[in-house]
């Protein structure tokens, strides 16, 4: 990212701010429980964190009266479930499926539900390093293709989903897992896969909903309610997803603020239920360029839940689709902040974020 760009979407965030902070005042309205959904989201895949420093954040947020910890478990740098089924997805360090089954309880016995994500069909870098005969390769590229495909791992990060073999391996990985999570959720990524299909014309461009279609069938036979990152569901026509897909809503298409995706309110008048992951306020980055976007802390205590990433509200009539909110880890450099240096940045946006999230 070059100097100039990372200046436009510093300023970009910058007014984006001042635009929460002076939109129309929302009224929060007190109820017993609050928001249903009080999360935590910490990045794995990228960055790993060792079990002891997951079981701190299970105390801190059965303490913090939050509900759920997302685990984002494998992304471009990293697969971190020890898989026996395909060994060479494999990172060096991962979680044995024992230390899965412990934190699931550990976090249980506390109140706190995991919720997993394996990413797909885009961020698979580590799982397509041996597998490059599934890499979905464009039939062109420009110069300025290739450096907007940098930015998002490059196409070797991406599963071809024209081609059958790719089912059977995102299959056996999924089969695989469910097992080790007995909750009710499993979030299946589904973000950032391919916006200009010109350049793909072996897959369609309903791919992306085919394979949460898909893949929703898997974790059904479990009786798991599937979760998707929002950004993907821009496919042509009308939404047509199953009500019962929750949406982690980050993104409203371009910058990622800047609406040229589906609105909240569409979703929502669809039965699905929303979770306001907005990048702004609610992403702490731990380093590379998107960090210099993270919210402070003092801006982040004038935010409303209500209030998504493209500044909409829901109507009244949907206001029950809003679920929650949360605090989302997102370690794109991992080498930037050990775990032990994330703690205490991230314990003072909790503790803002639980506070929010009671009344609603």
């Amino acid at each position: 990212m070059t100097g100039n760009v990372k200046r436009r979407l510093v300023i970009a965030a910058a007014a984006l701010t001042t635009a929460m902070l002076t939109a129309a005042p929302v009224e929060a309205q007190p109820v017993a429980d609050g928001y249903p959904w009080r999360q935590l989201m910490v990045d794995t895949g990228r960055e790993y964190f060792p079990i002891d420093w997951l079981e701190a954040r299970v105390r801190e947020l059965s303490a913090l009266g939050m509900n759920t910890l997302h685990l984002h478990l494998s992304d471009n740098q990293g697969f971190r479930l020890r898989s026996d089924t395909h060994p060479e997805v494999n990172s060096a360090q991962t979680y044995s499926k024992d230390e899965i089954r412990a934190l699931v309880t550990y976090a249980d016995s506390y109140g706190i539900t995991v919720v997993p994500e394996i990413d797909m069909p885009s961020h698979m870098g580590q799982i397509l390093t041996n597998h490059p005969e599934l890499q979905l390769v464009p039939a062109h590229t420009t110069p300025l293709e290739a450096q907007q495909d940098s930015l998002l791992g490059g196409p070797a990060t991406k599963i071809d989903l024209s081609n059958p073999a790719a089912y059977r391996l995102m299959g056996d990985l999924l089969r695989e897992f469910l097992p080790l999570f007995p909750g009710p959720y499993w979030h299946l990524g589904a973000d950032e896969y391919v916006s200009d299909f010109g350049r793909y014309p072996q897959l369609s461009p309903y791919a992306v909903r085919d394979y949460i279609t898909w893949a929703s069938g898997i974790l059904g036979a479990s009786g798991k309610t599937p979760i998707v990152w929002n950004d993907g569901l821009n496919w042509p026509g009308p939404l047509g997803l199953d009500p019962s897909v929750i949406v982690d809503y980050w993104s409203a298409g371009t910058a990622p603020w800047i609406r040229t995706g589906r609105a909240p309110a569409e979703l929502a008048a669809n039965g699905n239920r929303l979770v306001n992951a907005g990048f702004t306020p609610t992403y702490f980055v731990t380093g590379g360029p998107a960090a210099g976007l993270d919210t402070p802390p003092a801006l982040l205590e004038f935010w409303n839940p209500r209030i998504f990433v493209d500044l909409s509200t829901l109507p009244e009539s949907s206001r029950p689709q809003l679920i929650g909110s949360g605090i989302f880890v997102w370690c794109d450099d991992p080498t930037a902040m050990t775990p032990d240096e994330i703690s205490a940045p991230l314990s003072e946006r909790l503790a803002i974020m639980a506070g929010k999230l009671r009344t609603r």
